[in-house]
C-alpha cells in the first residue's frame, strides 16, 4: 500500500495497516523531515496495544524502542546513535522479521527490536509530533525485493 507523494499529512497521521497485519518480511517505509522537538511512530494491535514505539528524542539525542502490552511498558531499549537532524530529510526502513523488527535509517540499521507478538494482529499505525511525513509505504514482504 502507497500512501505517499503527498506534500502534506495530516499530523497526528493514523492509518490501517492493510489487510490488517504486519508480518514477517512486511516493511514501512517512512521518510520524513523532523523539527527539533522529537517523534513517535506507534504500531498498535486490535487491542490498542503498542506492538512496537520507535521514539526519537531530540533534546536528549538519543531513540528508544519500547511497547506496552496489557498496560504494561515493557523494558526500553536504547541503541543505534542518533541519525536525525532538524530539518534534513531522513528515510526509515521498519522491517518485521518474525519475532523481531528491524530499523534503519537512512540506509544504516539502529536496533533490533524483540517482540512476541503475532504481527497478524497489527492493525494501526501513527505517527506523532514534531515531524512532516513526505511519503509512507507499507510493503508486503515479496513486494520488498
Amino acid at each position: 500500500m502507497y500512501v505517499g507523494g503527498r506534500t502534506t499529512f495530516n499530523m497526528p497521521y493514523t492509518g490501517h495497516i492493510p489487510k490488517g497485519a504486519f508480518i514477517n518480511r512486511d516493511v514501512i517505509i517512512f521518510r520524513g523531515v523532523p523539527g527539533d522537538g522529537g517523534f513517535l511512530i506507534n504500531i498498535y494491535n486490535t487491542d490498542t496495544d503498542i506492538v512496537l514505539q520507535i521514539k526519537a528524542n531530540f533534546a536528549e539525542r538519543y531513540v528508544t524502542w519500547n511497547s506496552r502490552i496489557n498496560g504494561t511498558w515493557a523494558e526500553e531499549i536504547r541503541g543505534g546513535g542518533f541519525q536525525f537532524a532538524a530539518d534534513r530529510e531522513f528515510k526509515m526502513f521498519i522491517l518485521n522479521n518474525g519475532k523481531s523488527i528491524t530499523t534503519y535509517v537512512d540506509n544504516k540499521m539502529l536496533t533490533e527490536y524483540i517482540h512476541d507478538i503475532s504481527g497478524s494482529e497489527c492493525n494501526t499505525l501513527e505517527i506523532k509530533d514534531d515531524v512532516s511525513i513526505r511519503d509512507l509505504a507499507i510493503c508486503r514482504g515479496k513486494e520488498v525485493i
